[in-house]
């Protein structure tokens, strides 16, 4: 299993953007029209060049800040590392002729839109224009709670808060509509959360698109007159036309509202707001026995309502991945409703005792009763607090075949526990990945684990920390022949999920220090 750290990033090659004094959100309106005025192409571009990195070629220096603009990855869900990667072209733009010249001719550079709040109407008309033809990928975030926690600043001490957000994001929409059907990736979060109702005609235009190139769409927000509005009418198509859509991420609106396309769908999120966005299991099954390529499937939160017994199931043969985050009531429930032999990844973040409870009594009691996922290959679990890691000891008996185990939270003390009784904990475990290690501190407690399992015959393969801790534990001497690896699993899985803005938010709150 090789895989890269995440962490560590070519951007060396360059001075990282938040060393720059350069801050896009904040210019004044004569700022904004000088720097997006397409008028300056014409300098000069034959300057003469004293430093080194101004004599590059036109693709080796294209090649550099490709390799910069790709160090900062953002997110399905927020704008983390998003901000500095929208920044390298206009960055670069504004260092020389000859690198305005550069950055202008690469259209790619400017196909990831990112809008949020005061919207600056300008920067994202120019973004547009200079992507040509490309495909684009557009984020759009609306205010939050009122007091748009997100709102950039002019330099000035108050944030800028339009009055009326409706009328901001309408002029918006009337600027992108002609570009939509470019999109590959469209998110729509939280956009007028306190102004439900005027919601409604925007989405809807939205909706009814032809999107030929969607491949995937993120929505979030209580929509509680959009969903009333649902409720009288039909199912409507996600989209008039989406035949490469592998993507769908919802929050707050029912999966039910739409009619989906069933050839394409590979990966499907589901999370409810803080009101509205239950569903049934009878509503999920309905949704995933129509979906027979579908792959991967996660459920935030407390989902799903009105389980229908152990006697009852749902057949996803297809489904590979299933990820349970947040404050998940059901997930026993989950587990056993879901019919999905190929699944090969699951992960619960974060997990607690009790949400084994309901397993434990069916495995005792029901003489019917077959383990889930038989070839489960990979377990990603969060223990919300100590006591919890008897969550982890449980899904090892109902998961020995497993091969790489993820740990996102860890406690020494059960941790050490856990990995050194008898029975062997996950006897066939070959990849373990660890996360946020005080390597001072759990580098005897690894020592023990690893003397043990060689004493056992069931050796760990590779030991995979984040950059930080390898830096440490890679100069420490272990017994046997396994590896410290570098990669931070956790922090990769969390970058792909919804709400990932809040890094703490799946693996629960440490009851202790350790």
């Amino acid at each position: 299993m090789e895989r890269t750290d995440t962490e560590e990033s070519p951007s060396d090659l360059l001075p990282r953007m938040h060393d720059l004094e350069f801050n896009t959100a904040g210019s004044s309106a004569e700022e904004s029209h000088q720097l997006y005025s397409e008028k300056q192409t014409n300098i000069n571009v034959e300057q003469p060049r004293s430093c080194p990195i101004a004599n590059l070629s036109t693709e080796l220096l294209t090649l550099i800040l490709d390799i910069l603009r790709e160090s900062y990855e953002g997110t399905t869900h927020s704008t983390e590392g998003s901000d500095f990667r929208g920044a390298v072209p206009i960055i670069a733009s504004h260092v020389c002729g000859y690198w305005r010249s550069v950055a202008l001719e690469n259209p790619l550079w400017w196909s990831e839109i990112i809008v949020m709040p005061p919207v600056q109407l300008d920067r994202i008309a120019a973004y547009l224009e200079r992507s040509k033809q490309c495909i684009l990928d557009i984020q759009i975030f609306g205010h939050r709670d009122g007091n748009d926690s997100d709102s950039r600043h002019d330099g000035s001490e108050e944030s800028v808060t339009p009055p009326n957000p409706y009328k901001e994001y309408q002029v918006l929409f009337n600027l992108l509509y002609p570009h939509l059907q470019r999109c590959r990736t469209l998110q729509l979060s939280s956009l007028f959360a306190d102004e439900q109702t005027t919601s409604i005609p925007i989405l809807q235009r939205i909706l009814y698109r032809e999107m030929p190139h969607l491949e995937k769409f993120v929505l979030e927000g209580d929509y509680d007159a959009f969903l009333f509005t649902m409720g009288r009418q039909n199912k409507i198509p996600l989209f008039l036309s989406n035949p490469v859509l592998r993507d769908l991420r919802l929050t707050g609106i029912q999966i039910d509202s739409f009619v989906l396309p069933p050839a394409s769908l590979a990966r499907l999120h589901l999370s409810r707001s803080s009101s509205v966005g239950q569903t049934t299991f009878a509503t999920l099954k309905g949704v995933l026995e129509a979906l027979p390529n579908i792959e991967e499937l996660a459920i935030y939160d407390d989902l799903l309502i009105q389980w229908p017994g152990s006697s009852e199931s749902c057949h996803v043969p297809s489904l590979r991945t299933l990820a349970i985050y947040g404050n998940m009531l059901s997930v026993s429930e989950l587990l056993m409703f879901l019919d999905a032999p190929k699944v090969k990844t699951l992960t619960i973040a974060p997990v607690v005792v009790s949400d084994m409870r309901l397993l434990d009594i069916e495995q005792s009691t029901n003489r019917h009763f077959r383990l889930p996922f038989p070839e489960l290959y990979s377990l990603t679990l969060a223990p919300a607090f100590s006591e919890a890691f008897t969550a982890v000891d449980i899904l090892a008996t109902y998961f020995p075949q497993v091969k790489e185990l993820v740990l996102a939270n860890l406690y020494a003390t059960p941790f050490l526990k856990l990995f050194t009784n008898e029975p062997v904990a996950f006897p066939n475990l070959l990849d373990l990945a660890l996360t946020d290690l005080a390597p001072w501190h759990y580098e005897p407690v690894l020592q023990q684990i690893i003397t043990f399992r060689n004493a056992q015959n069931v050796p760990l393969r590779n030991i995979f920390v984040d950059s930080k801790t390898y830096a440490i534990m890679a100069c420490a001497e272990f017994p046997g022949n396994f590896r410290f690896r570098v990669a931070n699993v956790w922090e990769e899985q969390r970058r792909q999920a919804l709400h990932s803005e809040v890094k703490d938010m799946f693996v629960g709150r440490s009851y202790e220090d350790s």
